[in-house]
């Protein structure tokens, strides 16, 4: 049973909130996200779906601090974000990205791309590997440790990925398309592996996704159209959203 989430400040229990953000491109012709307002809660799994160009990965960039709002405000646990400097040491402690295109250095092994977050933390060589290896085992990889990404399967990458975002123990797990390269094989064992983690780790779960399927996961759901929010819906993980 997931545990209650934990306040992030007073009188409120959301991690992060969005509100009135904006992120236009090309002198405003371009209104990638418009004018959204969204709390999310401490140990929520937010799942954010709509169609192709309709705002979902650019309003990741905004939740993740990969990029900067155009106008409005990101609040991290009751603290307004207003520099990318800012963000980056939050991401370094406490959040965790998984990407659709996995995003690991093709001359390293496995395991080393899961050691890459640690240096420059004041991780031993000995320890960094440790961790490494025991993170790769907990998604079900320690067998392809000394694997480059070129000999790895779509399914083995990502997983890979996941264990790399583990690294800090995150607080929050951020993922976009995280399925998307994946068949339904595949893509049905990374969703069951982030619902464990998401179990175990006590953690928040927001994540982008265009697939019918996968969008039913989660206990909060966002669609975006056209950079705004066009309906929202609280439910169960073990009743997944429908719209």
């Amino acid at each position: 049973m997931k545990a209650a989430p934990q306040q992030a400040f007073p009188g409120s229990s959301a991690l992060l909130e969005l509100t009135a953000v904006s992120r236009h491109f090309s002198d405003g012709l371009v209104r990638a996200v418009d004018g959204v307002d969204l709390e999310i809660e401490s140990g929520s799994w937010v799942t954010i779906t709509g169609p192709s160009g309709s705002g979902k990965s650019t309003l990741l960039s905004l939740i993740s601090g990969l990029d900067l709002p155009t106008s409005g405000e990101v609040r991290f646990r009751g603290r307004s974000m207003n520099s990318l400097r800012e963000w980056t040491r939050v991401r370094q402690a406490c959040i965790g990205l998984v990407f659709q295109a996995f995003h690991l250095v093709p001359t390293l092994t496995a395991a080393e791309n899961v050691e890459l977050p640690m240096f420059g933390n004041g991780f031993k060589q000995a320890l960094r590997r440790q961790l490494a290896h025991q993170l790769l085992d907990r998604v079900g990889m320690s067998h392809v440790a000394q694997r480059s990404p070129g000999e790895l399967s779509g399914g083995e990458l990502q997983r890979v990925a996941i264990a790399r975002a583990l690294v800090n123990s995150p607080h929050l797990i951020l993922a976009d398309e995280p399925t998307g390269n994946l068949d339904s094989r595949n893509s049905e064992q990374i969703i069951g592996l982030l619902k464990e983690l998401y179990f175990e780790q006590d953690c928040t779960v927001v994540m982008v996704t265009h697939d019918p399927v996968i969008s039913r996961w989660g206990d909060h759901r966002v669609c975006m159209r056209d950079g705004k929010m066009s309906a929202q819906i609280h439910c169960s993980l073990d009743d997944p959203c429908t719209l």
